[in-house]
């Protein structure tokens, strides 16, 4: 399985960077409100979710590419005829595209309850926020992902990218609209797991 997951890192590498870049962007932000002072970091003490929206886009993206690519080059048929199986191939991409967002939600976290914990603001309540705003972060953008999961199993390049940057855009509406509360983070999650589970049929049934 680890070899799997290597592998589908590996492929996908751009992305990885992209991500990496991004998280230091956001942590360079957080910082930087830090160091100005009260105001500035009562004004930024949300902004552990600025980077969501962007965040979400390359995943969605990622999600499309492992399946794009796996299905133009044939690799999970050069991978069963190495004694893989398809839950094994499918449960190594999921791994391999939830590690990001795992650890970029994770590290995004540990900076900010560093950075602010010794202005005034910082209390229970500050940390309750912060910890909802970073779970409803962190689930919009498995959300995304399983979207593209579920698109990428086609031989079109329109369809995939047009269809699932809509959902994408749909589905961050819902921050805008609805806020960080459990309601939109108990759709998100419905709607990860239904994607994956929506893409998993598909390329399980699907030819090689």
């Amino acid at each position: 399985m680890w070899t799997l997951i290597r592998r589908e890192i590996e492929d996908m590498w751009v992305f990885y960077l992209v991500f990496l870049l991004l998280w230091g962007g956001a942590v360079l932000l957080l910082a930087s409100a830090a160091f100005r002072g009260t105001e500035e970091a009562l004004r930024l003490k949300e902004g552990v979710v600025y980077p969501y929206p962007f965040l979400c886009v390359g995943l969605a993206v990622l999600g499309v590419s492992q399946m794009y690519f796996d299905r133009m080059r044939r690799l999970s048929a050069f991978l069963l005829s190495r004694g893989a199986v398809r839950r094994q191939v499918f449960a190594a991409r999921v791994a391999a595209g939830l590690i990001p967002n795992l650890f970029f939600t994770a590290g995004l976290g540990t900076v900010s309850m560093i950075l602010f914990r010794d202005f005034a603001f910082f209390n229970e309540a500050f940390r309750d926020d912060l910890i909802s705003n970073l779970i409803s972060g962190f689930l919009a953008g498995t959300a995304c992902y399983g979207i593209g999961l579920a698109a990428g199993w086609t031989s079109s390049r329109v369809f995939p990218t047009l269809g699932t940057l809509g959902l994408v855009i749909i589905l961050l509406s819902l921050l805008v609209i609805k806020g960080f509360d459990i309601q939109v983070q108990i759709l998100f999650l419905t709607a990860t797991v239904s994607s994956v589970l929506l893409g998993w049929e598909i390329y399980r049934t699907s030819s090689l």
